[in-house]
Protein backbone atom coordinates (compact mmCIF):
# COMPACT_ATOMS: atom_id res chain seq x y z
CA UNK A 1 0.00 0.00 0.00
CA UNK A 2 1.59 3.31 -1.04
CA UNK A 3 2.21 5.94 1.60
CA UNK A 4 0.63 9.30 0.82
CA UNK A 5 3.01 12.23 1.12
CA UNK A 6 1.65 15.39 2.63
CA UNK A 7 3.14 18.87 2.67
CA UNK A 8 3.38 20.44 6.11
CA UNK A 9 4.46 23.75 7.60
CA UNK A 10 5.85 24.09 11.11
CA UNK A 11 5.69 27.72 12.19
CA UNK A 12 8.39 29.12 14.43
CA UNK A 13 9.44 32.36 16.06
CA UNK A 14 12.13 34.36 14.30
CA UNK A 15 15.53 32.97 15.09
CA UNK A 16 14.20 29.46 15.78
CA UNK A 17 13.56 28.32 12.21
CA UNK A 18 16.89 26.47 11.95
CA UNK A 19 16.22 24.78 15.30
CA UNK A 20 12.83 23.55 14.06
CA UNK A 21 14.48 22.33 10.84
CA UNK A 22 16.97 20.28 12.88
CA UNK A 23 14.18 18.82 15.01
CA UNK A 24 12.27 17.88 11.84
CA UNK A 25 15.36 16.27 10.32
CA UNK A 26 15.70 14.14 13.46
CA UNK A 27 12.06 13.04 13.06
CA UNK A 28 12.68 11.94 9.47
CA UNK A 29 11.03 14.85 7.62
CA UNK A 30 11.82 15.17 3.93
CA UNK A 31 12.15 18.11 1.54
CA UNK A 32 12.84 20.69 4.26
CA UNK A 33 12.66 24.32 3.10
CA UNK A 34 13.29 27.04 5.61
CA UNK A 35 11.12 30.14 5.43
CA UNK A 36 11.33 33.26 7.64
CA UNK A 37 8.21 32.13 9.56
CA UNK A 38 8.90 28.37 9.76
CA UNK A 39 9.79 25.24 7.84
CA UNK A 40 7.99 23.50 4.96
CA UNK A 41 8.47 19.73 4.95
CA UNK A 42 6.88 16.58 3.62
CA UNK A 43 6.08 13.11 4.87
CA UNK A 44 3.18 10.87 5.77
CA UNK A 45 0.40 11.89 8.12
CA UNK A 46 2.04 9.98 10.98
CA UNK A 47 5.06 12.29 10.64
CA UNK A 48 2.77 15.29 10.95
CA UNK A 49 1.36 13.95 14.20
CA UNK A 50 4.85 13.04 15.49
CA UNK A 51 5.86 16.63 14.75
CA UNK A 52 2.93 17.86 16.87
CA UNK A 53 4.00 15.59 19.68
CA UNK A 54 7.78 16.00 19.62
CA UNK A 55 8.68 19.41 18.19
CA UNK A 56 9.75 21.61 21.06
CA UNK A 57 10.55 24.89 19.29
CA UNK A 58 7.69 25.07 16.76
CA UNK A 59 4.52 27.07 17.38
CA UNK A 60 2.13 25.18 15.10
CA UNK A 61 2.11 22.29 12.63
CA UNK A 62 -0.17 22.63 9.63
CA UNK A 63 -0.92 20.26 6.77
CA UNK A 64 -1.45 21.74 3.33
CA UNK A 65 -4.90 21.22 1.87
CA UNK A 66 -4.30 23.05 -1.42
CA UNK A 67 -2.71 25.97 -3.18
CA UNK A 68 -5.32 27.82 -5.17
CA UNK A 69 -5.59 30.79 -7.51
CA UNK A 70 -7.12 33.77 -5.73
CA UNK A 71 -6.87 36.93 -7.79
CA UNK A 72 -10.14 38.29 -6.39
CA UNK A 73 -12.83 37.44 -3.83
CA UNK A 74 -14.96 35.44 -6.27
CA UNK A 75 -12.05 33.26 -7.33
CA UNK A 76 -11.00 32.78 -3.70
CA UNK A 77 -14.55 31.62 -2.87
CA UNK A 78 -14.93 29.40 -5.96
CA UNK A 79 -11.55 27.68 -5.63
CA UNK A 80 -11.99 27.22 -1.86
CA UNK A 81 -15.42 25.67 -2.41
CA UNK A 82 -13.95 23.11 -4.83
CA UNK A 83 -11.91 21.47 -2.06
CA UNK A 84 -13.13 18.24 -0.48
CA UNK A 85 -13.58 19.72 2.99
CA UNK A 86 -15.17 16.58 4.42
CA UNK A 87 -11.74 14.94 4.01
CA UNK A 88 -10.20 17.53 6.32
CA UNK A 89 -12.90 18.79 8.68
CA UNK A 90 -15.26 16.98 11.00
CA UNK A 91 -18.66 18.67 10.57
CA UNK A 92 -19.60 17.81 14.16
CA UNK A 93 -16.72 19.93 15.48
CA UNK A 94 -16.53 23.71 15.26
CA UNK A 95 -14.10 25.42 12.91
CA UNK A 96 -12.80 28.88 12.12
CA UNK A 97 -10.69 30.46 9.39
CA UNK A 98 -7.53 32.42 10.10
CA UNK A 99 -6.51 34.62 7.16
CA UNK A 100 -3.14 36.30 6.59
CA UNK A 101 -1.71 38.30 3.72
CA UNK A 102 -3.49 39.95 0.87
CA UNK A 103 -3.30 41.18 -2.69
CA UNK A 104 -4.55 44.08 -4.78
CA UNK A 105 -8.18 42.93 -4.64
CA UNK A 106 -8.32 41.33 -1.18
CA UNK A 107 -6.70 43.57 1.37
CA UNK A 108 -8.91 42.94 4.40
CA UNK A 109 -8.12 39.75 6.31
CA UNK A 110 -11.59 39.60 7.88
CA UNK A 111 -13.18 39.74 4.44
CA UNK A 112 -10.85 37.03 3.12
CA UNK A 113 -11.59 34.80 6.11
CA UNK A 114 -15.34 35.32 5.59
CA UNK A 115 -15.11 34.29 1.91
CA UNK A 116 -13.23 31.08 2.73
CA UNK A 117 -15.57 30.31 5.66
CA UNK A 118 -18.59 30.77 3.37
CA UNK A 119 -17.02 28.48 0.76
CA UNK A 120 -16.36 25.75 3.34
CA UNK A 121 -19.88 25.97 4.77
CA UNK A 122 -21.47 25.92 1.31
CA UNK A 123 -19.28 23.01 0.12
CA UNK A 124 -20.04 20.90 3.19
CA UNK A 125 -23.75 21.76 3.02
CA UNK A 126 -23.76 20.52 -0.59
CA UNK A 127 -21.76 17.32 -0.03
CA UNK A 128 -22.95 16.31 3.46
CA UNK A 129 -26.38 17.90 3.55
CA UNK A 130 -25.62 19.76 6.75
CA UNK A 131 -23.96 22.94 7.83
CA UNK A 132 -20.76 22.61 9.88
CA UNK A 133 -20.39 24.47 13.17
CA UNK A 134 -18.56 27.81 13.01
CA UNK A 135 -16.94 29.20 16.16
CA UNK A 136 -14.46 32.02 15.61
CA UNK A 137 -13.65 32.31 19.34
CA UNK A 138 -12.96 28.71 20.44
CA UNK A 139 -12.81 26.48 17.36
CA UNK A 140 -11.84 22.82 17.55
CA UNK A 141 -10.46 23.03 14.00
CA UNK A 142 -8.67 25.93 12.31
CA UNK A 143 -8.13 26.46 8.61
CA UNK A 144 -5.27 28.87 7.95
CA UNK A 145 -5.15 30.79 4.68
CA UNK A 146 -2.09 32.67 3.50
CA UNK A 147 -2.66 34.91 0.49
CA UNK A 148 0.23 36.36 -1.46
CA UNK A 149 -0.23 37.98 -4.86
CA UNK A 150 -2.73 35.78 -6.70
CA UNK A 151 -2.15 32.51 -4.80
CA UNK A 152 -3.66 31.28 -1.55
CA UNK A 153 -2.30 28.40 0.51
CA UNK A 154 -4.99 26.57 2.50
CA UNK A 155 -3.74 24.63 5.52
CA UNK A 156 -5.30 22.83 8.47
CA UNK A 157 -3.81 23.25 11.94
CA UNK A 158 -3.15 19.71 13.15
CA UNK A 159 -3.40 20.70 16.81
CA UNK A 160 -6.64 22.67 16.53
CA UNK A 161 -6.97 26.21 17.74
CA UNK A 162 -4.20 26.22 20.33
CA UNK A 163 -0.50 26.77 19.70
CA UNK A 164 1.88 23.97 20.65
CA UNK A 165 3.09 25.83 23.74
CA UNK A 166 -0.47 25.49 25.09
CA UNK A 167 -0.55 21.68 25.05
CA UNK A 168 -2.16 21.56 28.48
CA UNK A 169 0.48 19.93 30.67
CA UNK A 170 0.93 23.18 32.63
CA UNK A 171 -2.73 24.00 33.23
CA UNK A 172 -2.33 24.71 36.97
CA UNK A 173 1.12 26.31 36.94
CA UNK A 174 0.03 29.83 35.93
CA UNK A 175 1.54 32.02 33.27
CA UNK A 176 5.08 31.26 32.21
CA UNK A 177 7.52 34.15 31.91
CA UNK A 178 8.58 32.69 28.55
CA UNK A 179 6.79 30.50 26.02
CA UNK A 180 7.94 26.91 26.35
CA UNK A 181 8.65 26.73 22.61
CA UNK A 182 10.95 29.75 22.84
CA UNK A 183 12.68 28.39 25.93
CA UNK A 184 13.24 25.02 24.22
CA UNK A 185 14.65 26.75 21.14
CA UNK A 186 17.01 28.85 23.23
CA UNK A 187 18.26 25.77 25.06
CA UNK A 188 18.81 23.94 21.77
Amino acid sequence: MPVTAFVFFASAARGLVSVVAEELRALGAMDLREHPAGVHFSGDLALGYRACLWLRAASRVMVEIAQIDAEDAQQLYTESKRQVWSRWLNPSLSFAVSFHGGNQNINNTGFGAQKVKDAIVDAMQTTLGRRPLVDPQHPAQVVHVHLSAGKARLTLDLVGGEALHQRGYRVEAGDAPLRETLAAGLLW
